[in-house]
């Protein structure tokens, strides 16, 4: 969601390549998106994919950041015994001061577990926010303008069907309920 707001709202030195940014979120015209992957599947390997630049720095930390930790999410796995390992030598090598555990840190198994229990801890995206909007380097005065490149009228249609469906099937479970 952030990455979608970003990319309509902000200021980004891919403007001419807009589409192809927000395809996976539906939002290019239906004759135009009939190869395009949308959805989960589509978002989850674009946090592979470098996004634009963004005029503001600390967006651009704040995307990194947790797109870094949320493509743990969507890339490769790692069995079991491979993250106990690494966990292993990861608490050797704080252990042992003739070790440098930073070398050890780099294990993309250790990696991958890191941000996979950091995606689960109940507070981690609020700190992470929490920590870039304190950050002293936001631009002043800077006012959120869509980039007029797409039209967000067609989602908005989209999320409107389904909400009716969406009601639909609820008044006809034929749940009773006392009006006031």
């Amino acid at each position: 969601m952030l990455t979608w707001l970003a990319l309509r709202y902000t200021k980004h030195d891919e403007l001419d390549n807009l589409k192809s940014y927000l395809a996976p979120y539906d939002e290019v015209d239906d004759r135009q998106s009939k190869a395009i992957d949308t959805g989960g599947r589509a978002k989850g390997n674009q946090f592979f994919d470098k996004l634009p630049t963004f005029t503001s720095d600390p967006l651009n930390r704040l995307l990194a950041v947790v797109r870094e930790h949320f493509s743990a999410r969507y890339g490769k796995t790692y069995p079991d015994d491979e993250i106990q390992q690494a966990k292993d030598l990861v608490a050797q090598a704080e252990a042992n001061p003739a070790m440098n555990p930073s070398i050890y840190h780099r294990l993309v198994e250790y990696i991958y577990i890191s941000r996979m229990e950091s995606l689960v801890k109940p507070n981690w995206l609020v700190e992470v926010f929490n920590e870039h909007l304190d950050s002293n380097d936001w631009p002043l005065y800077d006012k959120a303008v869509a980039n007029g490149l797409t039209s967000s009228t067609d989602s908005a249609n989209k999320r409107k069907q389904e909400q009716v469906k969406l009601e639909e099937r609820v008044s006809s479970t034929g749940s009773k309920r006392r009006r006031a």
